[in-house]
């Protein structure tokens, strides 16, 4: 890993070289913005910049042994805090896990990092464990904590540490890198860029979970809905609607579609704009609505009738 492989964020690793330079690295950092965008990777970057002994204005050497163990993700002193297989949330004793190390001095590392990964699904408990540490917190030791929710975590947790804030990525860098990375026709790269919304990590998950014929087979049952009889748009709501986690990519592409075809439709006024508008509504709420125990069939059984008429 290098400040080169790192998409975007220039200014940010600028800013956080200068505050390892001048020794002015707070005790714990909240890294904010959407999913995918690379807040973990300028994590462990700055990990590397922490306990790189050639450390310099350009930032770590990334061939000592710490910066080496640190790319590889063993450095026993640089530790990423996951959530579990299966599990919904970062519990209690992950945590306690966390403070048990953290009040130990370093051996190897000159300062420890500890990288709390997706920290808005921490459990109450967890959540206040925590905040002991954040309260006195180890001068040799970093903690950051990584969401793409921070109004999730408590209130008293972000008050005790210093935000930076990312941004999504420019969809032309994310569209660069995703051609470097695969064989995608230029139309395929601008639509999967735009669609994951300048982020290369979503881009890249979509892409794997096959968002690309996906939005084929959506396009062709959008482009004869009005056509079809209504078994069939029964039948293919039932389809979408069978898996919540394919639902959720269905909805998103959805929405992405429609609000697409709508823009582009000059004709859009009067009582037909106020349907178009109603089903971009209708597709928001089913997407809110995902959290609870929604019938996702019948929410797409009613977008799709409505889609027959707008």
């Amino acid at each position: 890993m290098n400040n080169n492989a790192i998409l975007g964020h220039k200014d940010i690793i600028e800013r956080l070289y200068e505050a390892v330079k001048n020794q002015h690295i707070a005790s714990a950092l909240l890294f904010c913005g959407p999913e995918g965008i690379g807040k973990k990777r300028v994590a462990l970057h700055l990990a590397q910049a922490l306990n790189c002994r050639q450390f310099s204005a350009r930032g770590p050497c990334l061939e000592c042994a710490s910066c080496r163990k640190i790319t590889a993700l063993n450095h026993p002193e640089v530790k990423i805090v996951n959530k579990e297989e299966k599990a919904k949330n970062l519990k209690i004793d992950q945590i306690i896990q966390l403070r048990a190390d953290i009040s130990l001095r370093p051996v190897e590392a000159i300062k420890k990092v500890y990288i709390i990964d997706d920290a808005h699904i921490l459990t109450r408990e967890a959540s206040n464990c925590l905040l002991k540490t954040l309260e006195e917190p180890p001068l040799d030791s970093l903690i950051i904590l990584v969401t793409a929710n921070p109004s999730a975590l408590l209130v008293t947790i972000r008050s005790r540490c210093q935000k930076i804030e990312f941004k999504p990525l420019p969809v032309k860098e994310v569209k660069h890198r995703l051609q470097e990375k695969g064989q995608l026709e230029n139309s395929q790269a601008d639509f999967l860029a735009d669609f994951a919304g300048g982020s290369l990590g979503l881009a890249q998950t979509y892409l794997e979970k096959g968002i690309l014929e996906k939005k084929i087979e959506l396009d062709d049952f959008l482009r004869g809905i009005n056509e079809e009889d209504i078994a069939v748009v029964l039948t293919q709501a039932q389809t979408y609607g069978r898996d919540k986690e394919q639902a959720k990519i269905w909805l998103d592409l959805l929405l992405y579609t429609c609000v697409q075809r709508f823009l582009a439709d000059p004709e859009g006024l009067g009582q037909g704009q106020r349907q178009k508008e109603k089903i971009i509504d209708l597709i928001l709420r089913a997407k809110r609505d995902m959290t609870v125990n929604v019938n996702l069939q019948l929410v797409l059984e009613n977008i799709f009738l409505r889609m027959r008429h707008a």
